[in-house]
């Protein structure tokens, strides 16, 4: 494109100006990256932004050995190589500017600017090759919501397309120049890439795809992607030799092991296309330029019939009907199916741009944005924005393409026609940003306020979190301890804070709660990133299938527990259960399991455990004893297996000879339970005939009023504790 002299231009048009084109147009994108990111500079840490500070901390104390640290993330102790699924290079930067800057959010932030005005540039650059409004695009991809949001983290996402666009950049110029060294440089930075976000492997198969298509003479080119496959293999098989293991095939189980949860394979797919559709708004706002007035109709007509055959296909908690009817779950249907039909127009937009251009160019874009939208609805682990960011760059390249004819000349209307629709876009990823900011905000001031609560200052060390993300930074950093996921550290008395819309969230402790504290936390409050209860999960669609949501928003609710007797019980269960699990074949493990299920009044369930346990050690008399006793002693809306216990009692005392007093009184009930009354009197009397050289034995006031009962004609049934609701 060739630029305009100022001279043309007025003193009146510098709006004007950005979109005809000037000799200072990089400093133009360099500056709109810089003033669309600025407001969140002192956005607190948020999500996995605690994992990579924890290993550029980690990389401050030994450069050499980044994820030589264990953590809690998922409740348990692990390796930080087990938990990072990502390269260490951007916790490398972030190692270097926080011995810069310091730790401070704004710190932080601050030197993740760069990588985004790098993207700024870098997209300029490839604009300028392959459309003819390359300031445009570049402020299209800017204003995205994805791009917005990542840019306000502090993970590796910017970093690693920044090197993306770069390395592109390069191996283009390589070819134009014919020059070795900017080949080289690109393929040092796809290399980079890669050990940022492993994802940027797939740079090196597009640009061969490209490379072949347009250069007959490529062979010297060609063998430059060697590099970056070199330096990816010498970095894995350095990791390995630290860790035991390839990082890289970790990561690549940890997405197979994961697949599950996605879903289908065509309801993954679906939920691919409505986070391209919200992510990559753009496509919405100057979808009326691209399609002629029957096409938009036709997209209407789809709208509507995605809206009324959505309910059949998600489950949104309400019926049928209900869903059409309920205020919120018609906006929900509404921006799904809005969503959906954007994600498909930039499949559209890729097709429209190879039947028409057929060239090397739309070959790279058509592969770049294919091989993205493979990798998120197929290949990663979940479906989620981060990894869209990738392919912001060319689909605000196909827009251009697209509505090139329309922005020839410099006319208002063609101003109008560019600046309206990035002005809508635009507005719409400043309130998401907004939203993440304002989520992830509510964190950090939830942790602040525990830290300065009365209760929680005096008794520091009874204080236990269950969280994830950004709010587990804050935690650990104000001296609160992570809960190990088997709770066995907890007493009664102890305190547990885990927020509502989070991960990690200990469920069984609610049911024995002495005391439930809520407190509330502001977010925004028309729109959410993250809430499961709206449908929203921009960092995983297991979170919600849109990326961001319109609605009522509710604050943040955090909840302390206090532990109490029924909490502890519950936490008792949840270790002997997965005791086990883990020695099945152990009369011990099932014995005291199913104690403590009879002590929180799961009766039946207590009964199995001790039925099998008599099943491993048919010999063990005791077992059998205590499991007689529970069938004959059952409250009378329980009692079926009166005959079982009396046939087992008779087998108890058989065996050992009659002469054991526990044995007797067991035998007593059980007779009494069949309403042989008698000889449950006769029974009892023996019981307590053998013990009367020990009148202080634990059994004789039990025994003496038992006996008094089947004197009654009465059976004896114990008081077990009812079922946790």
């Amino acid at each position: 494109m060739q630029a305009h002299p100022p001279a043309k231009l007025s003193s009146t048009s510098a709006v004007q100006s950005i979109f005809y084109g000037n000799w200072f147009d990089p400093w133009v994108c360099a500056v709109a990256a810089l003033l669309s990111l600025l407001p969140f500079l002192s956005k607190a840490v948020h999500l996995d932004d605690t994992v990579f500070i924890y290993v550029a901390k980690q990389i401050c104390q030994n450069p050499i050995d980044p994820f030589g640290l264990v953590i809690n993330w998922y409740g348990h102790q692990m390796p930080l190589h087990e938990v990072q699924q990502n390269g260490p290079l951007a916790s490398y930067y972030m190692a270097l500017a926080a011995s810069l800057l310091g730790w401070s959010e704004v710190s932080l932030h601050a030197a993740f600017l760069v990588p985004a005005l790098a993207c700024a540039v870098g997209m300029f650059y490839l604009a300028k090759r392959l459309c003819d409004q390359p300031v445009l695009a570049t402020l299209i991809m800017l204003v995205t919501p994805v791009f917005l949001v990542s840019g306000t983290t502090l993970m590796c996402d910017t970093l690693m397309l920044a090197l993306w666009l770069w390395s592109v950049v390069l191996w283009i110029w390589s070819a134009d120049r014919h020059s070795h060294g900017w080949a080289i440089l690109s393929a040092v930075l796809i290399g980079a890439g890669i050990v940022t976000k492993y994802y940027a492997v797939a740079i090196v198969p597009l640009l061969l795809a490209y490379s072949l298509f347009r250069w007959h003479d490529v062979r010297w080119r060609v063998f430059y992607l060697l590099i970056p496959v070199a330096m990816v293999l010498a970095y894995d098989q350095y990791m390995s030799s630290l860790y035991g293991h390839s990082l890289l095939k970790g990561a690549s189980d940890h997405a197979i092991e994961m697949a599950g949860a996605k879903g289908s394979v065509s309801y993954r797919i679906a939920v691919t296309l409505t986070f391209m559709g919200g992510c990559l708004a753009a496509i919405l706002f100057y979808a009326p330029l691209l399609c002629s007035r029957r096409s938009l109709l036709a997209a209407c007509g789809l709208c509507v019939l995605t809206a009324l055959l959505l309910p059949l296909f998600l489950d949104l908690n309400v019926t049928y009907w209900s869903a059409m009817t309920n205020p919120q779950s018609l906006l929900f249907i509404f921006q799904f199916s809005i969503f959906l039909i954007g994600g498909a127009g930039i499949l559209v937009l890729v097709g429209r741009d190879v039947l028409i251009r057929r060239d090397a160019d739309c070959l790279l874009l058509g592969l770049w944005v294919a091989g993205t939208f493979f990798f998120c609805s197929i290949v990663n682990w979940t479906v989620n924005g981060r990894s869209l960011l990738p392919m912001t760059p060319p689909v605000s390249l196909l827009l251009i393409r697209g509505l090139s004819p329309l922005f020839k000349g410099q006319s208002r209307s063609s101003v109008f026609l560019k600046a309206v629709p990035l002005g809508l876009t635009a507005a719409l990823a400043m309130n998401v940003a907004w939203a993440d900011t304002w989520w992830a905000n509510s964190a950090r001031s939830a942790a602040q306020f525990f830290d300065s609560h009365g209760p929680f200052l005096d008794k520091r060390d009874n204080v236990f979190y269950s969280v994830h993300w950004g709010v587990q930074f804050y935690m650990d950093k104000l001296g609160f301890r992570a809960l190990e996921a088997n709770q066995s550290t907890l007493r009664l008395g102890d305190s547990v804070i885990f927020p509502a819309y989070n991960t990690n969230v200990p469920q069984q402790l609610l049911a024995g709660a002495k005391q439930a504290e809520h407190h509330l936390f502001p977010v925004h409050p028309f729109l959410a990133t993250m809430r499961s209860a709206m449908g929203a999960g921009f960092y995983s669609n297991l979170g919600g299938p849109l990326p961001f949501v319109i609605g009522p928003v509710t604050p943040d609710r955090y909840t302390v527990l206090t532990v109490s007797d029924g909490t502890l019980q519950s936490i008792r269960i949840q270790q002997l259960e997965q005791d086990v699990l883990k020695n099945g074949n152990s009369v011990e493990s099932r014995y005291q399991y199913g104690m403590a299920l009879l002590a929180a009044g799961q009766i039946a369930d207590a009964v199995g455990q001790l039925e099998i346990a008599m099943q491993i050690d048919p010999n063990n008399l005791a077992i059998q004893n205590d499991l007689a006793w529970i069938l004959a002693t059952l409250p009378q809306e329980y009692q079926q297996q009166q005959a079982v216990a009396l046939q087992l009692a008779q087998h108890i005392n058989s065996t050992s000879g009659g002469q054991i007093a526990e044995f007797l009184d067991t035998l007593a009930a059980a007779l009494a339970a069949n309403r042989r009354y008698d000889e449950a009197t006769a029974t009892a009397t023996k019981a307590l005939e053998l013990l009367k050289d020990d009148p202080r034995h634990e059994l004789v006031q039990g025994i003496a009023e038992r006996l008094q009962l089947y004197k009654q004609q009465q059976p004896h049934h114990e008081k077990y504790p009812m079922p946790a609701n």
